[in-house]
């Protein structure tokens, strides 16, 4: 198991070069361009299919994907390789991902663990619990 803080790794240990945070940047950069992004604040109960790039067409049955995350730079990122073949919905807490799932069938959601609202483990915890969810 691999730790997502930060504060775990020894400073040797991340790439922190002007190089790689050049390379990220770029990468930001053309995810929120290729998918014409515009965030706006996420509403509670309106799921919202993400934009797709024009010159990319999706087959009628693709799978569903929900994309749960509140950064908005690593959501365009995930946005640009997934909506390439997928219908993807995002939702930027676990409060909204649930209404989500609740109204959507889907066939995979990706979350993050820390998020503000409701985070992916309570998420979690509250799927399972939730008898109309199986």
């Amino acid at each position: 198991t691999l730790s997502i803080r930060k504060s775990a790794y020894a400073p040797d240990e991340i790439d922190n070069s002007e190089k790689t945070n050049a390379v990220n940047r770029e990468a930001i950069r053309q995810a929120r361009q290729e998918t014409k992004l515009e965030f706006q604040p996420a509403s509670e109960d309106k799921p919202k299919l993400a934009p797709v790039r024009q010159s990319i067409f999706i087959r009628k049955n693709a799978s569903k994907i929900l994309v749960v995350e509140d950064n908005e730079e690593l959501l365009a990122l995930m946005l640009q390789v997934l909506s390439k073949n997928y219908h993807v919905f995002t939702a930027k807490n676990g409060k909204q991902a649930k209404n989500i799932i609740m109204k959507e069938k889907l066939d995979l959601v990706v979350s993050d663990v820390m998020m503000p609202i409701m985070d992916g483990i309570e998420l979690t915890k509250q799927l399972k619990s939730d008898k109309s969810f199986w």
